[in-house]
């Protein structure tokens, strides 16, 4: 196969589906009111690691890709159907940026790695949307979003431990050949090797290393003589090169050492970094040189040459010295993975210095770590949803919202995590299907609304997860349930007894039975509890707000993101003044004291956006969104 290290192409997501206006009309059913369902979400376009593929030659030819459009709805709250996403499947090593501005978007460096390059486009709404108590026949609907279209470069670097290089018939091919299952072409003639070969080292049963072979350089490459050094670009990521010389040549003309700078040259030209990067000298065909003679003639090009590195002799076609040098790089990646790894251990210690300053006044917090979130340890997760999202500020429920999550709850369960959600948003619908413009303050009326609001919820939830095949279940607690020995077994059992039949429970707080919102104080603190009592790995609450900010970014516009904190720092709490809305009664403190109590049983907490496109699939992915909150060091 043709290697391709190259490619441009351009993406194109699809539309959603129109809306439909239609009204209810059956036999003996007067003023049936609206009926029409919402269009489909457009088709999305994904990138995916693959490693077993091993060049862009898939994307030379077939530079357009596009889903599908999603269909429009129909009557009888018939949701039109979703497009279907396209999946790219491209080499481990892939960097996809942006065309037009050179803007690079993503590195695909681990294999079953998913990135969406263009979302599809939002279903339009049908006239059940716009029903009201003075609008009770709309006529109103609204198209689909269109999906993104870009224009996209893809450039492949392969990824490998060691780095070979040097002048043509230098005995690339045939070192790498030698050590590895590796069968790349070898001539007498010079550029036998045409693009990148890589081979496997094993030097034990648990123990080897992967090589790579580019073409040869020679002089002037960088003004494109030869091939060219484009081909360096794959000894960037590698963590050593081996810088091979032909210390015997044929040609008695040919200086050895000149030609060793040559190269050193050649990579300074194309990136300084590559001349950084720790490389080793190996003299190659030894074997040419009569063994009385070998010892002076290496000590002689090593004093030339000014070398300080590490030297090794061989001879490639032989094995003699093969060996060592094997044996001696594996060695060497070791020391180095157990360096990275210790460091790795180090950075994942969320310890931090406490920075607090007094401006406008309003306290500052910085960190000094950086703390990564084992998202492949993440079995069992609880996404919270807050009334202003699952509502849309209170103009009706956001059926387009809850299918982009229930979307992205189906990737989760395909990749084999468990997944819970907790709403709110009962009150809030049960108010605008009432007609309330202000939330009640008396206990009977938040009931009421309550009981209203639930039934709502129930159908959107139901119809919007069944558009991806996705069983849900509604499940209404009170405090009883969890404070309770006996019922709170029962519900454990029962959640755990959900999640392993891969249904959703989405849980509410039974509003139309407790004597008073809140013995849970609100749906945040009853997300943490949940997590609580099914031990989840991640709690996850979607806000209206991006994360938590050093002050209230509606009011401060010079206010900052925290990235991450301690779960439970006092500091926190003190920091944490974004104001409730006056439809919900949370606000983001209560998402502080809720990932305080999560903690409890270990769990993180993440509070993000959850109007950010693929938050929760993103998330999972190991995407820095939001703000995490994870537990306290237990060095």
């Amino acid at each position: 196969m043709k290697f391709i290290d190259e490619a441009r192409i351009e993406v194109i997501a699809g539309q959603g589906g129109a809306g439909s206006a239609s009204m209810r009309r059956e036999k003996f059913i007067e003023f049936g009111g609206p009926d029409g369902g919402d269009g489909g979400k457009g088709g999305s376009v994904w990138a995916i690691a693959d490693r077993n593929i091993n060049t862009l030659i898939d994307y030379r030819y077939a530079k357009t890709h596009t889903a599908k459009n999603g269909e429009p709805g129909r009557g009888a709250d018939c949701y039109g159907r979703a497009g279907d996403d396209i999946e790219l499947r491209m080499p481990v090593g892939t960097i996809i940026a942006d065309y037009e501005t050179g803007e690079p978007i993503a590195d695909l460096t681990t294999h079953g790695e998913r990135l969406c390059l263009a979302q599809g486009g939002v279903g339009g709404w049908g006239n059940i949307h716009f029903k009201s108590s003075t609008n009770r026949a709309p006529r109103q609907k609204t198209n689909g979003k269109p999906g993104e279209r870009r224009k996209l470069k893809l450039e492949l670097k392969v990824l490998a431990d060691v780095g070979l290089l040097g002048m043509p018939n230098a005995g690339k091919s045939t070192l790498i050949t030698a050590v590895s299952n590796a069968r790349p072409k070898i001539a007498d003639y010079p550029f036998t090797t045409l693009h990148p070969n890589l081979g496997v080292v094993r030097v034990g049963s648990e123990r080897s290393f992967v090589i790579a072979d580019i073409p040869g350089l020679i002089e002037g490459a960088a003004e494109g003589a030869g091939l060219g050094h484009r081909f360096l670009r794959h000894l960037q990521r590698t963590g050593v090169l081996l810088h091979l010389v032909d210390i015997a040549p044929f040609d008695e003309n040919v200086d050895p050492v000149a030609d060793a700078n040559a190269i050193v040259n050649e990579l300074r030209k194309y990136d300084e970094a590559l001349v950084e990067k720790p490389r080793w000298l190996v003299l190659n065909k030894v074997d040419m040189i009569p063994e009385e003679d070998r010892k002076k003639a290496v000590a002689d090009f090593v004093k030339k040459f000014k070398w300080k590195g590490p030297t090794f002799e061989i001879s490639a076609l032989t094995g003699l010295g093969c060996d060592k040098l094997c044996y001696a790089l594996q060695d060497y990646l070791d020391s180095v993975r157990r360096d990275r790894d210790e460091q790795d251990e180090r950075a994942q210690d969320p310890r931090y210095k406490d920075q607090l300053e007094d401006k406008n006044p309003r306290l500052k917090y910085s960190f000094k770590l950086s703390v990564v979130m084992n998202t492949k340890q993440t079995k069992r997760i609880v996404v919270k949803v807050g009334s202003s999202l699952v509502t849309n500020n209170g103009e009706g429920l956001d059926h387009a919202a809850i299918g982009m999550w229930a979307e992205q709850m189906a990737a989760l369960l395909r990749s084999g995590h468990e997944v819970l959600m907790v709403s709110s948003g009962a009150i809030v619908e049960g108010m605008q299907r009432l007609g309330w413009t202000k939330r009640p303050q008396e206990i009977h009326q938040l009931q009421a609304a309550a009981a209203v609001g639930q039934m709502g919820l129930v159908q959107v939830y139901e119809s919007c997860f069944a558009r991806f095949n996705l069983r849900s279940a509604q499940v209404l607690l009170t405090n009883a349930d969890l404070a309770n020995t006996e019922r709170n077994a029962n519900a454990r059992a029962t959640l755990d007894t959900l999640l392993k039949l891969g249904v959703v429970p989405i849980i509410n707080e039974n509003d139309t039975v407790v004597t008073d919102e809140i013995k849970f104080g609100d749906n945040d603190n009853l997300a943490a509890l949940v997590t609580n009592l099914i031990h989840a790995d991640l709690l996850i609450i979607l806000t209206d707000q991006g994360g938590l900010f050093t002050a209230d970014p509606r009011q401060h516009t010079d206010a900052t993101l925290l990235q991450q904190a301690i779960a439970g720092d006092p500091a926190l709490e003190k920091m944490a003044g974004g104001a409730a809305s006056e439809l919900s009664k949370g606000g983001m403190l209560t998402k502080v004291l809720a990932a305080k109590v999560a903690v409890q049983t270990g769990a993180s907490t993440v509070i993000a956006s959850g109007r950010e496109p693929n938050v929760l699939t993103r998330l999972l992915a190991g995407e820095q969104i939001g703000t995490r909150l994870v537990p306290p060091s237990t060095h």
